[in-house]
């Protein structure tokens, strides 16, 4: 059992979808100074007639949608809240086609340092066609991606190891006289968490990973899939949590939860999720893959605006004890363990 785990409940904040969030409105901030034609007719008559005749060709400010905000950087990140607690257990984030194995293995080993033995590492092997774009760098096959990665964690847990200098030749990385000091705090290596719903990714994590976030359309559905995985894992020798995130929503009433979860829906950056959407269809899933429905147009919308697709939880605080027992008594036998995430969204001033 892995000790001091948290619960992050980060803030999200959704965009008020209205007239000064579509497209046009975008373009037109964008474009200081411009003139919007909200006439459909006089659109297609730009469209059509004038821009041809002039020789003009369309065109369409960026929309500036960021489905992620800002954030910090995760190792960074992770060491000042490990030299601010005493008990947490923080995981950082390292994108494994990003960050090289040898600098990583450093910066993790001295965040694992400053907290003590308490920082957890969750490996993300990449599929944002974007971030790979902004760095420059050339997105592999998908399957690929997760062959780097076993490359990658290999080579961090052998410096780990403090093994003595040693060179590397794989079809990713060649390195020649690698070596790495200190090795973790209390020479124990840091918890090891990936998401991944493909059979790469699954594989990925039975063959490595301490927990293992996968997809969940229901805990009924998903059962069979747990149990799997960890008895694979246990066939390997290794003990395997599986861990999925769960939306919650939780009011003094059943009507004050749905009229919340409608406010959701109603308030939510729909260009953001859609972009989002977008960018998870060109991975081109298998339809065996639980992740395809998460993002899934086909998702009922609540589920995609409160939690990305995830499973969700809706109700006063009685009818969500009583799904958090029921999904405990469900999963029980494999002790699979359950991250839940609260939503905030800015509400409207109402004085």
């Amino acid at each position: 059992m892995l000790p001091y785990i948290p619960i992050v409940t980060p803030r999200v904040e959704a965009v008020e979808r209205s007239a000064n969030t579509t497209p046009i409105a975008t373009n037109a901030a964008a474009m200081n100074g411009a003139t919007v034609e909200q006439n459909g007719s006089d659109n297609g008559l730009l469209d059509k007639f004038v821009d041809p005749a002039l020789g003009c060709t369309p065109f369409t400010a960026p929309n500036p949608t960021n489905p992620n905000g800002s954030s910090f950087e995760s190792i960074a990140w992770a060491c000042g809240l490990l030299a601010a607690t005493r008990r947490l257990r923080v995981f950082c984030t390292v994108h494994v086609p990003l960050h090289h194995p040898l600098v990583a293995a450093k910066q993790m080993a001295t965040g694992d340092h400053i907290g003590r033995g308490r920082l957890g590492v969750n490996i993300v092997c990449g599929w944002n066609e974007d971030e790979f774009q902004m760095f420059g760098v050339t997105k592999k096959e998908h399957d690929a991606r997760y062959a780097q990665g076993e490359e990658w964690w290999s080579i961090v847990k052998r410096i780990w190891a403090g093994e003595d200098r040693f060179d590397y030749e794989g079809a990713y990385y060649q390195l020649h006289a690698v070596e790495g000091a200190p090795r973790p705090f209390g020479d124990a290596d840091p918890p090891m968490m990936n998401a991944g719903s493909s059979e790469a990714g699954r594989w990925f994590a039975i063959r490595h990973s301490d927990l293992h976030f996968d997809a969940v359309e229901t805990p009924e559905a998903s059962t069979p899939r747990i149990a799997e995985s960890k008895r694979l894992a246990r066939e390997r020798g290794r003990d395997i949590q599986v861990w999925t995130p769960v939306g919650i929503v939780c009011r003094p009433t059943q009507k004050e939860a749905d009229d919340y979860l409608q406010h959701v829906v109603d308030h939510a950056d729909w260009d953001a999720i859609g972009y989002l959407a977008g960018l998870h269809a060109k991975e081109g899933r298998r339809q065996t893959d639980p992740q395809l429905l998460v993002h899934s147009g086909h998702n009922p919308l609540a589920r995609r605006a409160l939690a990305r697709g995830s499973y969700c939880v809706i109700g006063d605080p009685d009818a969500v004890v009583r799904e958090g027992e029921r999904v405990r008594l469900r999963w029980r036998p494999e002790h699979t363990f359950v991250v839940t995430s609260s939503t905030r969204v800015e509400e409207e001033e109402e004085q």
